[in-house]
């Protein structure tokens, strides 16, 4: 429970503030770390006293024949969730050093539960991201049995439906850890419902349970006001939900894919479901999607594809784009004839308009 290295690091600390000797005693009465190097590994009777009795021994220069390894000071038990784990010491004259006493407690007291904080907050990480990436395996069959095993250690109750949202940032000038993003987005999102793994360097995934849609999107809210503070620049790709834990890969799947669409909008977080159409057309060999940017190329110019994209986003509707695009509604009829001479794909029938909708998705100028 006291290890030796913890044990240097309250001598230390204390040290530092209090600028007097402090040993500390493990359960048995040895001393495993103290300001005098020479006296660690000496037994401490009177802190073995305290431990014991789990109650401060003081020593003054008359007691020192009656304990063996004492010296005059201080010796009170510490302790970590209601358990004596060891005993600290302060060297001096028990007058001298007494007032102090409770502040050297309460700070080693402090350090330890910091120290196993910290290594419960490291523990529940590596099962967190040990869960996600069972899931996320792309070959053989998922262990359940070890999924539900985990869940249950870091008490999860994970249930349907589900949802994964992948986060790919870079970092701010202060140079936060990603470790540090995990632990603040664990913090931010105060529930015991959604896992939250490391997956990558810059990357970030989150896996919702009980993912209703709005809280999910209130989630996600909070979540770009923490990466706006935190990071240098960053986008969230969101899958779809789903109720079966086998499609939970599916739902990763489409988060990345949304990540890759990322570029068609503004805003930061992008969902699956709003540039389904675009993911998709990435799913086509790129030798025929190569053939038709070839084919389309000669007649492409950033005006033509700003007036289609335009004219697509407003359903067809000849008067909203005018209106959109701030020109004459004979303007864009000259420009949409335009394209279909020049290309032979008329905008305004849907077939001709489908192909013109991959073409931008697929465009040399983006």
């Amino acid at each position: 429970m006291l290890t030796k290295q913890l044990a240097d690091e309250i001598v230390t600390e204390t040290m530092r503030r209090l600028h007097r000797n402090i040993n500390i005693i493990d359960v048995n009465g040895t001393i495993i770390a103290s300001g005098d190097t020479e006296r660690v590994g000496e037994y401490h009777e009177a802190a073995a006293a305290a431990i014991k009795r789990e109650r401060i021994v003081i020593i003054h220069q008359a007691d020192l024949p009656k304990w063996r390894g004492a010296q005059a000071g201080v010796n009170m038990p510490i302790r970590y969730d209601r358990q004596v784990v060891g005993a600290i010491g302060i060297t001096g004259t028990p007058e001298e050093v007494e007032p102090f006493g409770q502040l050297v407690n309460m700070t080693a007291e402090l350090l330890i539960r910091h120290h196993y904080a910290k290594l419960q907050d490291e523990w529940k990480q590596m099962t967190c991201d040990l869960i996600v990436g069972e899931l996320l395996k792309q070959s053989g069959s998922i262990d359940f049995q070890s999924v539900d095993a985990g869940l249950e250690a870091i008490r999860v109750p994970f249930r349907p439906p589900y949802q994964m949202a992948v986060v790919r940032f870079t970092d701010s000038i202060r140079k936060r850890t990603e470790e540090s993003l995990v632990i603040k987005v664990r913090r931010l999102l105060e529930s015991n419902r959604d896992l939250i793994s490391l997956h990558r360097p810059q990357r970030l995934l989150l896996l919702f349970s009980e993912a209703a849609e709005e809280r999910v999107n209130a989630k996600l809210k909070k979540l770009k006001q923490l990466l706006q503070a935190e990071t240098g620049s960053f986008l969230v790709g969101v899958g779809s939900s789903t109720g079966l834990r086998t499609d939970i890969r599916r739902s990763y799947a489409e988060g990345e894919s949304a990540l890759s669409c990322a570029g068609s909008t503004n805003e930061p977080i992008v969902y699956f479901d709003e540039v389904e159409g675009q993911a998709l057309v990435r799913f086509i060999p790129a030798e025929h999607r190569e053939r038709l940017v070839g084919k389309l190329r000669p007649h492409w110019n950033a005006k033509l594809e700003e007036t289609l994209e335009c004219f697509f986003a407003c359903s067809l509707n000849v008067a909203e784009t005018a209106t959109r695009l701030g020109i004459h509604r004979n303007t864009l009829l000259y420009r949409l004839d335009k394209v279909r001479e020049t290309t032979g794909y008329d905008p305004a029938v849907f077939r001709d308009a489908m192909v013109l909708q991959m073409m931008i998705w697929s465009s040399p100028l983006r």
